[in-house]
């Protein structure tokens, strides 16, 4: 929780706007864990519930502000970062595949690009690398160091899942 909400602080320092990245990850972990997307939000709502409530470094500023998110009703793909995580959460949880999820994420409008690689990265875990489009991946403008980290990412995650369960 602690790292997530660093990696907010970055650019966005709102205690919600951290509360949302920590939220993300919560969802990560469980879709990379459990596999379950239908359990996913609830899993990641309550756990960060429980350790707001018992970690005093973190307190009832957190916890108003995980309030306020998961009671969130309004998705409409805006750069508002409760309703970019619920619109990208809303848009995956209910796709057919990876295209279907981005592209419901599109389809609210708005602040497109940031809803849309927000539901990407959850679809990517929710279907898989090979569920995007190759056509898509290959026009990933990166660079040849760029693609080293992500492979150094993609092998520690790997391995740590592996060795965790």
């Amino acid at each position: 929780m602690a790292l997530s909400h660093d990696g907010s602080r970055l650019t966005h320092g709102h205690v919600r706007s951290q509360v949302c990245c920590a939220m993300y990850g919560l969802l990560v972990r469980h879709l990379l864990t459990v596999k379950d997307r239908s359990t996913a939000w609830d899993a990641a709502a309550n756990l960060a519930d429980e350790i707001y409530a018992e970690e005093a470094r973190f307190g009832k500023p957190y916890q108003d502000e995980l309030r306020r998110i998961i009671e969130f009703s309004n998705c409409q793909g805006s750069g508002y970062v409760v309703d970019c995580l619920w619109s990208a959460w809303d848009a995956v949880h209910d796709a057919k595949d990876y295209v279907d999820a981005v592209c419901r994420a599109v389809r609210f409008g708005n602040d497109t690009d940031t809803t849309a690689a927000v539901a990407g990265g959850l679809a990517g875990l929710v279907f898989g690398l090979d569920s995007i489009p190759a056509a898509w991946r290959e026009q990933l403008r990166l660079e040849d160091e760029q693609r080293r980290l992500i492979q150094r990412f993609v092998d520690t995650v790997s391995e740590s899942l592996s060795t965790s369960g």
